[in-house]
């Protein structure tokens, strides 16, 4: 029994990020997934969080993935690994694209990327991850996906 955790701002929620997810749950065979929405007071998002939860719950109520549960998270209430782990009564497996995976690398000691049972890293444009943790796993999303960001739908839409 495993459960899954991937955190973001979803501002907006791209195909990518729809991708992301519907990859997750074929390929690692998650028991649960956790949609964790951020909403940080320092960040200037575009859209409000309630349209952020609103848009996921209606893809997944399409797709009718059951397994998946949208929570938010802001500087009173986090959603970490412990968090998580206290909720589901499972290990968690963190998804993250390969930039956030690089930074979370840099600034994190090793011992905390290993408290994470797997981690799996989202490749991003075509180079290939350089998968650093013994604990890491390659999250295959289909190529054209590797170039979406959200940042880029938003000045393709004149949001930015």
């Amino acid at each position: 029994m495993v459960s899954g955790a991937f955190w973001g701002a979803f501002d907006p929620l791209t195909s990518a990020h729809k991708a992301i997810v519907d990859t997750a749950i074929k390929e690692i065979e998650l028991d649960r997934l956790y949609i964790v929405v951020n909403n940080h007071p320092y960040k200037n998002y575009t859209y409000p969080l309630e349209e952020r939860i609103k848009a996921w719950r209606s893809w997944l109520d399409l797709k009718g993935f059951k397994q998946v549960e949208l929570l938010s998270q802001d500087e009173a209430h986090l959603w970490d690994r412990e968090a998580l782990e206290a909720k589901s009564g499972q290990k968690i497996i963190a998804i993250a694209g390969y930039d956030a995976y690089q930074r979370w690398r840099a600034g994190a000691k090793k011992e905390a990327l290993q408290n994470f049972d797997k981690i799996a890293v989202v490749p991003r444009g075509n180079e290939p991850p350089d998968l650093f943790d013994e604990n890491a796993l390659l999250l295959k999303i289909p190529e054209a996906y590797r170039y979406v960001s959200s940042a880029k739908v938003k000045k393709d839409r004149g949001d930015a």
